[in-house]
């Protein structure tokens, strides 16, 4: 039991010399630079990916624009065919005069 407190107790120690010491300090900046170079490229890649989210949603917008112009003028093609075509056998069925 003695053997397990006496080793317990050099393991603290070591640990707080670490935490303590210069070394630990330099490695703690060093972990923290990365972790900050880390965040910012996640950062950055969450921006760009947000930009191209916008632009996806704009030419999705703009193709339900040009969709309903392609009906309107289908709608509009399709009277205009009727009527010449309406208009084109009136004219050649010589009693409807």
């Amino acid at each position: 039991m003695e053997s397990k407190i006496k080793e317990m107790t050099e393991q603290l120690s070591k640990l707080e010399g670490l935490a303590g010491g210069n070394d630990g300090h330099t490695l703690l900046q060093q972990h923290q630079k990365e972790m900050l170079a880390k965040l910012r490229e996640i950062r950055a890649a969450m921006a760009t990916e947000t930009g191209e989210l916008d632009s996806v949603k704009e030419a999705n917008a703009e193709v339900a624009k040009l969709r309903e112009v392609i009906k309107r003028r289908d709608y509009r093609i399709l009277h205009l065919t009727r009527a010449l075509e309406s208009g084109a056998s009136s004219s050649a069925d010589p009693g409807s005069a």
